[in-house]
């Protein structure tokens, strides 16, 4: 019977680092060409809504940086008017964080 309790004890150890083991593996990183790919459809609406000073919002351009263990992707609004011309508008930027496996977690919004 000791023999049994010692092999169910080995067992539930080794069940048990199996456990932990897996739960530790990190996650699948994405490619900062996948993770913009998610980022332009999540702000797509933000990105093509919305006028400024007679300059319509046609577009975001997208940067991303892995940065603290998630990605980070800056929106930045493109204004432009019916010439073509743009206009920089200040605190036309929101920030997009995403997980590395792409899991999306907050949106922080511009001014």
């Amino acid at each position: 019977m000791e023999r049994r309790n010692q092999a169910s004890c080995f067992f539930g150890i080794i069940l048990f680092g199996m456990v932990v083991a897996c739960k530790t593996v990190p996650e699948k990183r994405l490619s900062e060409v996948e993770i913009l790919k998610l980022a332009e459809a999540a702000s797509y609406e933000d990105c093509h809504n919305g006028s400024s000073h007679g300059y319509k919002v046609v577009g975001c351009d997208l940067d991303a940086v892995f940065m603290d263990g998630n990605w980070n992707v800056i929106a930045t609004k493109i204004f432009q008017n019916d010439k073509g011309e743009r206009l920089g508008v200040m605190g036309a930027s929101s920030a997009y964080i995403f997980s590395p496996d792409g899991k999306y977690l907050s949106h922080i919004p511009g001014m």
